[in-house]
């Protein structure tokens, strides 16, 4: 008898922390919907730095985005606050990360994982700018200016990545 094995990489999304009708109208962009949510996939956590994903054949007025956030772990909430402000040229999105204030580097039991901002964006220029910043507090309300997720590197916050649409 032949066994065969395969192998899978996993994705569990779970449903959105975050989501709902945004519609915040902007200069160069309408953001009509932004939603996160926690990805748990082996190939979502190869690179830990946080990128924006763009579709390979973006329609020239609307397009849909995924910021993703730094890899993390199970001392971090799932339950990342979004805020979308408009620029003159784009949009920003901020996602603020809570870590546990009792988190003291153990790596025992560690489950990986890294926010995704989905955005729905409709463009009102031609060109529009995206500007996805990361930011980490503590659960006392301490901002981090700097953090490590065993078994990554450590990350300076908050982190930002511009990216020009489309």
């Amino acid at each position: 008898m032949t066994r065969h094995f395969f192998i899978f990489s996993l994705v569990f999304v779970t449903a959105a922390v975050n989501a709902g009708a945004v519609t915040k109208t902007c200069p160069a962009i309408v953001a009509q919907s932004a939603v996160v949510a926690p990805v748990y996939d082996i190939a979502a956590l190869e690179s830990p730095a946080p990128r924006v994903d763009l579709p390979a054949h973006p329609q020239p007025a609307h397009i849909v985005v995924a910021a993703w956030g730094p890899n993390l772990g199970s001392m971090d909430s799932p339950d990342v606050q979004i805020t979308i402000t408009c620029m003159d040229t784009g949009v920003a999105v901020t996602g603020v990360i809570t870590r546990s204030a009792a988190y003291t580097g153990a790596a025992a039991k560690n489950v990986l994982w890294r926010p995704r901002i989905t955005l729905d964006l409709n463009l009102t220029q031609q060109r529009a700018t995206l500007v996805s910043i990361w930011k980490m507090r503590l659960t006392t309300g301490v901002d981090l200016d700097h953090a490590r997720t065993p078994p990554y590197p450590e990350l300076k916050y908050p982190f930002r990545f511009t990216t020009t649409l489309p």
